[in-house]
């Protein structure tokens, strides 16, 4: 917005209250009304507020991204996952790449699952440039996606070990004090 009205950010106050629908799917950079409402702002001095449509609020929202997930995993005899290889496609829009902010939280959220315990692992991601809409963040920036995946790969190695999910889970993940 500052970069919108040629001013310093410190002199931008942007409210964006929780209103039931976006969840953080509404980019700012994305939605090109917020500088027509700052521009409005500036030059009347008094608060603006914007309510779109439904219709709208769609038309400027970004969408959760197409992905697909992969491993190869080397389990130990006793159910400890002793290697793992976890690649991650994503349809990426009209990006040419995955956003940082996506592919920082891609690299995080798996971290946390199931990797600090397992002695070798590599993630590879891959996004691909498609002519559908732009991808973004919606509720997060993919953490559902990967989690999604893990908890699958777990029920599936668990059943594969001949142990309980839970239990093939509490041999796995990782524990407070884990390096990660």
């Amino acid at each position: 917005l500052a970069e919108w009205l040629g001013i310093d950010k410190e002199n931008v106050r942007f409210i964006n209250k929780w209103n039931g629908g976006t969840f953080g799917g509404f980019g700012v950079r994305t939605a090109p009304f917020w500088g027509q409402v700052a521009h409005i702002v500036k030059v009347t001095g008094r608060p603006v507020k914007a309510v779109l449509t439904k219709s709208e609020e769609l038309d400027h929202i970004l969408h959760k991204p197409e992905t697909f997930s992969t491993f190869k995993v080397g389990l130990t005899r006793d159910g400890k996952i002793h290697a793992l290889r976890y690649e991650f496609h994503m349809v990426a829009g009209q990006q040419e790449t995955l956003p940082q902010h996506v592919a920082g939280e891609v690299s995080k959220n798996q971290r946390e699952l199931y990797t600090a315990r397992t002695p070798h692992w590599e993630q590879v991601s891959y996004a691909y440039k498609s002519n559908t809409p732009m991808a973004g963040c919606n509720r997060s920036c993919t953490q559902q996606e990967v989690k999604w995946a893990f908890e699958n790969l777990a029920d599936e190695l668990a059943e594969l070990a001949g142990l309980d999910p839970v239990e093939f889970r509490l041999r796995n993940v990782a524990r407070p004090g884990d390096r990660l």
